[in-house]
């Protein structure tokens, strides 16, 4: 089966048919069937790190299978620090964070399968559908705060935070790849004192290469929020280089936004990470503009703790967020809608004789009427026990019914 744009080998349709927005590819013939109980089904993608798999589990269902490459292995701290890791972030639980299925930093190769994510990355919905505002752009920094609240409350640091890990549902946004920064940091893939990250999506102490933190994460966060309002990446294109420089030492291009995201996200863009507000303050300042009050139906309150404001996190989600919040497919037809499944072909004619002609009719004569009924006139009848009467004989007598010896 080959996609019909591309022309690209890809896998059978009942798998493909399981990611509507993620392409499938068909696997090939060193590709494993079979990781720990997982079937692997068809590949979605490879990368610096390794080869990201579709698998299926029957207890821990879909997964995102990442096999780590040949050669990542080499150092030997590496098998230490992604079992370190993985222990961290398999601890981290949020509705908008994929979760951590299971890993083996032994098995060689190392592999770490993740809950698979089927949705479009919000690089594509935004260059699909164009920037987000009002409701939907607050919902989508609400998500992603609380995302990093969960994943820093297990004592973990992205360090990756940027539109293309961000994968968006109907009914929220979700982070992936998280954590796992031997991943991401394996030998073979960088150099001592070189920046790790992406160009455009890094804090400056990353781009020095200076000890990275949580903060960092809430500096590429309000990257992210910039980004989804505009278009646009606050620092600019160009060379990696140039974009570092502009990282350190300029201002962001930051779009109109609605308050409190203009402050928020300003402060957020310190680079002192000492001066920027953390996770925390982030979603406090965020959820102070939503005022629920107590209504006689309901006991929702918004309270002074940071545990009574994150817990209207959902509500504010749900006000903002649904499935109209991801692009359409090709032709129109909504991304969470399931496609029309494929029409069957049409049976082939079958040659049926003709029918016989009806046979003639044959006139029948009608049957003769009814013969008319006759009357007959009733018997006469003696009555009982009278003798007639006999001529010259005179009237008639009772009958005698003595018995006569």
């Amino acid at each position: 089966m080959t996609d019909r744009e591309t022309g690209r080998p890809v896998a059978s349709r009942p798998v493909a048919e399981r990611a509507l927005w993620r392409d499938v590819d068909r696997l090939r013939a060193g590709d494993p069937r079979e990781v720990a109980g997982f079937e692997v089904v068809g590949r979605l993608g490879a990368g610096g790190m390794g080869v990201v798999y579709l698998a299926e589990h029957p207890q821990l269902g879909t997964a995102a299978l990442k096999l780590v490459r040949e050669g990542a292995t080499a150092d030997t701290s590496f098998r230490e620090r992604f079992r370190r890791e993985v222990a961290v972030a398999e601890r981290v639980r949020s509705p908008r964070v994929a979760r951590v299925l299971g890993a083996d930093a032994d098995a060689e190769p190392p592999w770490l399968a993740t809950a698979f994510i089927d949705g479009p990355t919000l690089q594509e919905a935004v260059a699909a559908e164009g920037p987000m505002s009002g409701d939907r752009l607050v919902a989508l920094a609400v998500a992603l705060a609380d995302a990093l609240a969960a994943i820093h409350r297990a004592k973990v640091v992205h360090r990756d935070l940027k539109p293309s890990n961000i994968l968006l549902t109907a009914e929220t946004p979700v982070v992936i790849d998280f954590g796992i920064a031997s991943l991401r940091e394996a030998p073979g893939l960088t150099q001592t004192g070189i920046a790790v990250g992406t160009p455009g999506w890094m804090a400056p102490e990353q781009v020095r290469a200076r000890r990275t933190g949580p903060r960092a994460d809430v500096f590429t966060w309000g990257l992210v929020v910039a980004f989804a309002a505009s278009g646009k990446l606050p620092f600019g294109r160009g060379s990696a280089d140039a974009v570092f420089y502009r990282i350190v030492h300029e201002a962001a291009t930051l779009p109109d936004l609605p308050a409190p995201l203009d402050r928020l996200v300003r402060e957020a863009l310190t680079k002192d990470p000492r001066r920027r507000p953390g996770v925390a303050q982030l979603l406090a300042g965020l959820t102070e503009a939503t005022q629920l009050t107590a209504a006689p139906s309901g006991t929702t309150v918004v309270g002074a703790t940071l545990a009574d404001r994150t817990a209207i996190v959902p509500t504010i989600v749900a006000m903002g967020w649904g499935v109209d919040a991801l692009p359409a497919r090709p032709g129109g037809v909504p991304r969470s809608v399931d496609p029309a499944p494929a029409e069957a072909p049409p049976r082939p004619e079958v040659a049926v004789p003709p029918v016989a002609p009806p046979r003639p009719e044959v006139a029948v004569p009608p049957a003769p009427p009814p013969r008319p009924e006759i009357a007959v006139p009733p018997a006469a009848v003696a009555p009982p026990d009278v003798v007639p009467a006999v001529p010259g004989v005179g009237p008639p007598q009772p009958a005698d019914r003595t018995l006569h010896a």
